[in-house]
């Protein structure tokens, strides 16, 4: 879409003004009969003589004669200023010609920056990335040999299944304690799920938060893999004493003949030291079969998602990071190298686009120029010498039979120039002769220039594609 934005918006050639123009008269030669219709001859030569005009003692020509004549000179102006603007657009064509030798011949030069611009660019980046790349395997190499370990790191779990197995967990286990918890939560179902959302996000978030550091029960050192596994109980300790303060808060508010949420709170209460303690009121003495299984739901659910986090990158501690940042390193290499190829590749595509459009229309102008100039040859030649060899001997037919006519329609007699012939003169053009002949020398110099760069140009793309590096 950019590209034919691009092309829609830039400059294009105006097509030379070549044969059949619509600029230029017509040049065929007409009978004499012709120019009779054409000039009215009869009508005009009965008319005047009738009223014997011209005068007899007239020394100047007669409007007719002086309009004939200047028909002829408007005849010879118009031909000429025709064949000068068909010279004028040789020169046109031929400075398009010379513009796109110059360019084409600049054009291998101009890519040839181009593509080594792009890969003076990436050497410097792919180099650094590759530093990366060696550092990065040096300090896995070094972490493996330090930590012991002989097999390849686990790859990371997808990121979409690990989010999805937390989203569950925490949906079923949201369902579930808003269903045990009851209506008397709070007096209606959508306050009892809001606490139990609460309650399930913060059961959940305690394995999510303590993972990464029950991983050290792997680690090769007695001090963290015993941290490790004080983590694992601290862990075991807070979910199981968190689900069983759910179990009691169920308890105090399904409790039929008990006061609701008050009854939670002192039962909370009483379980932190606040007041005392009765038997029935023991941490883990609860006064339903139904809250110990709200219970056992609740650690089986924190259990899962302790260990979707647990597994979901390399069980050993680091291990999983290290690995991941070579991998990460590695990619961005191959993406730069991958990115330097493709402008490369680019940039070649546009250098042969561009370069076909050159040849084309260096070769339109050529074929146009040639053309033209045996066109205009032609006629300068012979058709403008034919054309007014033709249009004065109708002329002077003209002018001899408006004589004729006049004096027959005539009482008086004719003027004396009457009896003068009348001449139509033309001369061949000499200068535009000159011209031709020097743009013909001209066109045969460029066209000669242009058409060894245009035979290169297979050569040309050979060349460029050679410069192009495959990183």
């Amino acid at each position: 879409m950019i590209e034919w934005i691009k092309n829609f918006f830039s400059k294009t050639d105006k097509p030379d003004v070549g044969l059949g123009s619509s600029i230029y008269s017509n040049w065929t030669i007409q009978t004499t009969g012709h120019w009779m219709e054409h000039f009215n001859v009869e009508s005009e030569a009965q008319a005047n003589g009738s009223i014997d005009l011209p005068p007899s003692d007239s020394a100047s020509i007669d409007q007719f004669h002086a309009h004939v004549l200047t028909e002829f000179d408007r005849f010879k102006s118009t031909k000429k200023n025709e064949i000068d603007i068909q010279i004028n657009s040789l020169g046109t064509t031929l400075s398009k010609l010379q513009d796109n030798r110059d360019t084409f011949s600049q054009h291998e030069q101009k890519y040839k920056d181009k593509i080594k611009s792009v890969q003076s660019e990436y050497e410097v980046r792919i180099k650094n990335a590759n530093e990366d790349v060696k550092a990065s395997k040096a300090d896995l190499s070094n972490f493996k040999r330090n930590n012991k370990l002989t097999r390849p790191a686990k790859p990371m779990s997808s990121q979409l299944l690990f989010i999805m197995i937390l989203v569950v967990i925490l949906i079923a286990e949201t369902i579930l304690n808003g269903v045990f918890l009851g209506e008397n939560l709070t007096g209606s179902s959508a306050a009892g799920m809001t606490w139990a959302f609460a309650f399930s996000a913060v059961n959940v978030s305690i394995g999510l938060i303590l993972a990464s550091l029950i991983r050290n029960i792997n680690h090769v050192k007695a001090g963290l893999k015993f941290f490790g596994y004080s983590v694992a109980l601290i862990w075991l300790s807070l979910v199981t004493a968190f689900n069983l303060l759910i179990g009691h808060f169920r308890d105090a508010i399904t409790n039929p003949a008990g006061g609701g949420m008050e009854d939670a709170y002192i039962a909370l209460d009483t379980m932190f030291g606040n007041k005392e303690m009765s038997i029935e009121a023991t941490p883990f003495m609860l006064q339903e079969p139904v809250s110990y299984f709200l219970v056992a739901i609740g650690i089986i659910c924190a259990l899962i998602a302790l260990l979707d986090k647990f597994f979901h990158e390399d069980t050993y501690p680091g291990y999983g990071k290290s690995s991941l940042q070579l991998d990460d390193f590695e990619e961005n290499l191959l993406s730069l190298k991958s990115e330097a190829n493709s402008e490369q590749e680019l940039i070649y595509s546009n250098f042969v686009r561009e370069g076909n459009k050159l040849i084309n229309s260096a070769t339109n102008h050529i074929t146009n120029l040639q053309q033209t100039i045996g066109f205009i040859g032609l006629r300068i030649n012979e058709e403008y010498r034919d054309y007014f060899e033709n249009l004065a001997g109708s002329f002077e037919a003209v002018i001899e039979q408006y004589r004729t006519s006049n004096k027959e329609a005539r009482d008086s007699e004719p003027p004396r120039y009457f009896q003068d012939k009348t001449e139509f003169k033309w001369r061949t053009l000499d200068d535009q002769t000159q011209r031709m002949n020097n743009e013909s020398i001209n066109f045969t110099d460029v066209r000669k220039s242009a058409e060894d760069l245009l035979h290169s140009w297979p050569n040309i793309q050979t060349n460029i594609r050679s410069i192009r590096k495959e990183f």
